[in-house]
């Protein structure tokens, strides 16, 4: 029987913010990305926009992903 591991959701967000990597556009806007987690990005006019972005949106995208894809591995990233 296989073992069952429970996650809180903001440990996978604080797991996704450790891996984030930003950057800005050639508009200067900042792109905020989780490598290696497919959909796992948002934008913001500012980093702390970005970040905020990224904790609002990776819930829903772990949910979506979990929902249409019989196999997602949840996380999509190795956990710290």
């Amino acid at each position: 029987m296989s073992k069952v591991k429970i996650l809180s959701i903001s440990h996978y967000v604080q797991s996704a913010l450790k891996l984030a990597h930003y950057a800005a556009d050639e508009n200067g806007v900042i792109i905020a990305f989780v490598p290696g987690a497919s959909g796992f990005f948002s934008q913001g006019i500012n980093f702390e926009e970005a970040r905020d972005a990224i904790v609002c949106a990776t819930p829903l995208r772990a949910i979506s992903f979990w929902r249409c894809s019989s196999d997602f591995q949840f996380p999509p990233w190795k956990m710290s």
